[in-house]
């Protein structure tokens, strides 16, 4: 039996380790005394460890020491480290002779195991037909959903960017609320796109779901907004549109619209190209992120050769706040 079927995780919810909601690997250790670091190494590749369970530590301090911890991709491993946790929070991580522990906290002895970050997923689709009825499912029926889509692979943190808003809200807050195990969730909610891609239409009937078609400049500028108002945390746009045969690109003047009302609100935008033109206009168009890889001959145009480079600071900026 796997690793990642027989092990209980717990994770971070941040790319470092240090000050953050409880992100520590308790549940698995005790399998990991039983595991060489060569036959962890072989079953999850080049990491040690980083798989996912969300449970929270929120009365006593409790203290893990012994293991080896990757705090960040950047800082080498710390050997013997000591975690300190208090409140639900790491408020400290060293070497056993750099950290202090507290007197009267819970001691958890993990040598021989190994504690990482949690993963992010910048692109996931809260719209699998078992995570549809978010309000109303019972938590071991979403629990056994986002076991299977992010817990079980480490992702702690996940944006998804094409769903129903108010579902993907709803399951949002079941987790916050700790009604049902998952990762930190931002939303893209509802596309934008001019036509429905050919591969969507029939699951959409099919669950009588509505995602609509944007029309105009001034009906992107309002799908945005009030989208955001409602909670979303960025905007997707499809500016290629797969049909059969063809790609339906969306005119720049409404990717235009979107992003710049985006942009007034601070959140980043996300592009479907599907083919060059679709590329283009997202580039033109000062999109952040292009979410999908162009299966087809890439030619740049002049213009938006000049735009990539502004593209990659202006998101650069929105990952670091700076």
């Amino acid at each position: 039996m796997s690793l990642r079927l027989r092990a209980k995780i717990l994770s971070v919810r941040s790319p470092t380790l240090f000050a953050i909601p409880l992100a520590v690997i308790l549940g698995a250790l005790s399998l990991l005394h039983a595991l060489t670091k060569l036959e962890i190494m072989r079953t999850l590749p080049g990491l040690a460890l980083i798989l996912l369970s969300i449970q929270f530590v929120r009365s006593a301090d409790l203290v893990i020491t012994g293991a080896t911890v990757y705090p960040s991709p950047k800082d080498p491993p710390i050997s013997d480290a000591v975690i300190i946790v208090h409140a639900g929070k790491i408020a400290a991580i060293g070497s056993r002779a750099s950290v202090h522990i507290p007197g009267g906290a819970q001691r958890l002895d993990y040598t021989g195991a190994y504690v990482t970050a949690g993963f992010w997923n910048s692109h996931v689709h809260i719209i699998t037909p078992a995570s549809l009825n978010a309000k109303q499912a019972s938590a071991a029926q979403l629990d056994t959903e986002t076991d299977r889509m992010f817990n079980r692979w480490g992702f702690t943190s996940v944006f998804d960017i094409a769903s129903i808003l108010e579902n993907t809200l709803a399951l949002r807050n079941r987790v916050n609320q700790g009604n049902v195990r998952g990762p930190r969730i931002l939303t893209a909610g509802e596309p934008l796109w001019t036509v429905q891609p050919v591969y969507i239409q029939q699951f959409l009937l099919d669950h009588h779901l509505l995602m609509p078609v944007i029309r105009s400049p001034l009906e992107a500028q309002r799908q945005v907004a009030s989208e955001i108002d409602r909670g979303a945390d960025g905007t997707k746009l499809f500016t290629g549109s797969v049909q059969a045969g063809s790609v339906a690109n969306m005119p720049i003047d409404i990717a235009r619209a979107a992003v710049g009302e985006a942009h007034r609100h601070s959140v980043p935008v996300f592009a479907h190209p599907q083919n060059s033109a679709g590329v283009n206009i997202a580039i033109e168009a000062g999109v952040d992120i292009l979410a999908a890889c162009v299966f087809s001959n890439y030619s740049q145009t002049a213009t938006s050769r000049r735009k990539i480079r502004p593209a990659q600071t202006r998101y650069n900026a929105l990952l670091t706040g700076r």
